[in-house]
């Protein structure tokens, strides 16, 4: 087959690290793929999406809270992408992430330590508007679905232990994958409060940490997909 004649899939990248994208840029140019344009920011590249048009848009979501970018402010821009699909890629592995990035409209999740080969594959997958998964995504999301019935329906932890509705929230926000500083400023409040607050929550929920508490909240009621922000 006369490689010439294979239409090219069109790959946005942002990440706001040069190298990194160039990087990308560097491994993952090819017969099959190209890049027709990247940005450090998602704010300051929407002209350059509504004009590029790419089929696939990969995006990190480490962005720090202050700049454009992120899960955050994803929603401000998801309405110039029409029909481009969206791999997020990322060095959170938390499930709580995974599921948001999901809900948010991403049509793949890739990890930053993930193999570029298998991220090729993600990329040709994503553009036919197909779910290919990292073998660590895959096993996240697999273990999480395991544990939500793992065990027998127990008496619903709203009554057995009752959240307040500072309690929830706070479950809501650490569901939704932001940090202590976000929580903090979205609260109102400190990060050292944030920080005792979920303590405490972790108490009352057993929980060993964020992921095992969202994944608790789910089971047992305390969350819903449609209410995770």
């Amino acid at each position: 087959m006369d490689v010439k004649n294979i239409k090219k899939i069109k790959v946005f990248l942002i990440d706001d690290h040069d190298s990194v994208r160039e990087s990308y840029r560097r491994v993952l140019e090819s017969d099959e793929i190209s890049i027709c344009g990247d940005a450090d920011t998602l704010g300051a590249c929407e002209k350059e999406l509504r004009i590029a048009k790419p089929d696939v848009l990969l995006m990190d979501i480490d962005f720090p809270k202050r700049e454009q970018g992120g899960l955050d402010d994803f929603k401000k821009v998801a309405k110039v992408l029409g029909h481009t699909r969206i791999v997020f890629v990322t060095h959170y592995d938390d499930i709580s992430t995974i599921i948001r990035a999901f809900q948010m409209g991403a049509v793949s999740y890739f990890p930053k330590s993930g193999e570029i080969s298998i991220l090729r594959s993600v990329i040709a997958a994503a553009a036919k508007g197909e779910t290919l998964l990292s073998p660590m995504v895959a096993g996240r999301i697999v273990s999480f679905l395991r544990g939500l019935n793992h065990q027998p329906k127990p008496v619903s932890m709203q009554t057995t232990v009752p959240l307040s509705s500072g309690e929830a929230r706070l479950l809501q926000l650490i569901a939704s994958g932001l940090t202590n500083k976000d929580m903090a400023s979205t609260l109102g409040t400190n990060e050292k409060t944030v920080k005792n607050r979920i303590a405490i929550l972790f108490q009352k929920l057993s929980a060993k940490n964020r992921s095992h508490a969202v994944s608790l909240g789910f089971r047992f009621g305390l969350l819903r997909p449609d209410a995770v922000e």
